[in-house]
């Protein structure tokens, strides 16, 4: 797994003049620019915390994110990943999928309802693959056979978060939070193994630092999964793929144990 650091300094201040040194600093690391903003991608720790040190010492305001891309024959190896899916308006339209939303893809959820629907294709690659998760056949118009999955075996645990970006509370559903990391999501041993023996989990809560609570539903897929929806082609898994750490990676450096 390659591990991408993003390092993002904040060269303004509150009155939209360059922060001293922040200039010098920009040309300092322009060769890990990406596009036109000032943030920094860097594979090595070593200029990445370089970076971030030279921004400190000159008073330079710098957020540091990580990213991580796996390669294609890591990806059945790998314990866990986000399964983010192709959220579409109006799937429904009098309880009935429509057909125009069903050409494109294999699995979709419903934006305002946020069910989720597989066509046959689909839900075999599911079931040959997971446990705990149940199917409800679905109207469509004439686009084969539909199913509405009806539950999902829930991680118990919740997901650790080293590092909060932004944390705050969602209007709907009431009690439920925002959560941004900074981009390092964890799993214990005993979670992983959960996620492994199911195949496709929701965690509903989280943890970070003192607090736990509750976050909208993420969906966590075993890299075993991933691959066989990979190798059957089936369309509405969104890409990247988000991996999720192990508790006993030292990128977490030792906050998730």
């Amino acid at each position: 797994m390659k591990t991408t650091f993003k390092v993002v300094p904040y060269v303004l201040d509150d009155q939209g003049n360059h922060i001293p040194g922040a200039e010098a600093f920009v040309r300092r690391y322009a060769q890990y620019r990406t596009d036109l903003s000032n943030a920094l991608s860097i594979d090595d720790w070593g200029v990445a915390s370089r970076a971030l040190s030279d921004a400190h010492q000159i008073g330079l305001p710098v957020h540091l994110f990580y990213s991580f891309e796996i390669a294609p024959d890591e990806i059945e190896a790998h314990d866990a990943f986000y399964l983010g899916l192709k959220i579409t308006e109006d799937v429904l339209h009098d309880n009935v999928l429509r057909s125009k939303h069903l050409k494109k893809f294999n699995i979709v959820q419903d934006f305002t309802s946020e069910q989720i629907f597989v066509d046959e294709r689909a839900r075999q690659v599911l079931e040959r693959n997971t446990q705990g998760l149940a199917f409800c056949a679905f109207p469509a118009r004439s686009q084969g056979a539909w199913y509405r999955i009806d539950s999902v075996a829930e991680l118990l645990e919740p997901v650790c978060i080293p590092k909060t970006m932004f944390l705050d509370e969602n209007e709907e559903p009431a009690g439920t939070y925002i959560v941004q990391s900074d981009g390092r999501d964890v799993l214990s041993e005993s979670a992983r193994n959960f996620v492994r023996e199911h195949g496709l989990v929701v965690a509903n809560r989280f943890k970070t630092g003192s607090m736990t609570s509750v976050w909208r539903p993420r969906l966590i897929a075993s890299g075993r999964l991933i691959a066989a929806l990979d190798e059957a082609h089936i369309n509405g898994i969104l890409t990247p793929l988000a991996p999720l750490l192990r508790s006993d990676d030292p990128l977490t450096g030792g906050t998730c144990a």
